[in-house]
C-alpha cells in the first residue's frame, strides 16, 4: 500500500518536500527547497507545489522577497507526529 496523508496518495517527489518543509521549522520559498535537495528543478518544484496545495497538504504561509519578484511560502498542513501516526510502517 501506498503512503497517504488524510486519505490522499503521496508522490515520493511530495515526500522529499514534505520532508524538506518539516526539517525547516519554517514556511519556505520554493526556491528554498529547489535548494535543499540537488536534483530539483524549479520547474519541478513548482509544478509539485501546486499539487499538494490541491491536495490540502501544504498552505501558504506569507510573501517574501525573492531575487526582484514576491515568492510565496509553504508550509505543511499535516505534522510530521500526524504522517507517522498515519503511516506507522514508514
Amino acid at each position: 500500500m501506498g503512503i497517504k496523508i488524510n486519505g490522499c496518495s503521496v508522490s515520493p517527489r511530495e515526500m522529499d518536500i514534505l520532508h524538506i518543509l518539516w526539517t525547516a521549522g519554517e514556511p519556505l520559498l520554493a526556491s528554498e527547497i529547489m535548494e535543499s535537495k540537488d536534483e530539483l528543478k524549479l520547474a519541478t518544484v513548482h509544478t509539485t507545489l501546486t499539487r499538494m496545495l490541491k491536495k490540502n497538504l501544504i498552505t501558504v504561509a506569507g510573501f517574501a522577497r525573492s531575487g526582484n519578484v514576491f515568492g510565496r511560502r509553504y508550509t505543511p498542513l499535516v505534522s510530521r507526529q500526524e504522517f507517522e501516526s498515519q503511516n506507522p510502517a514508514r
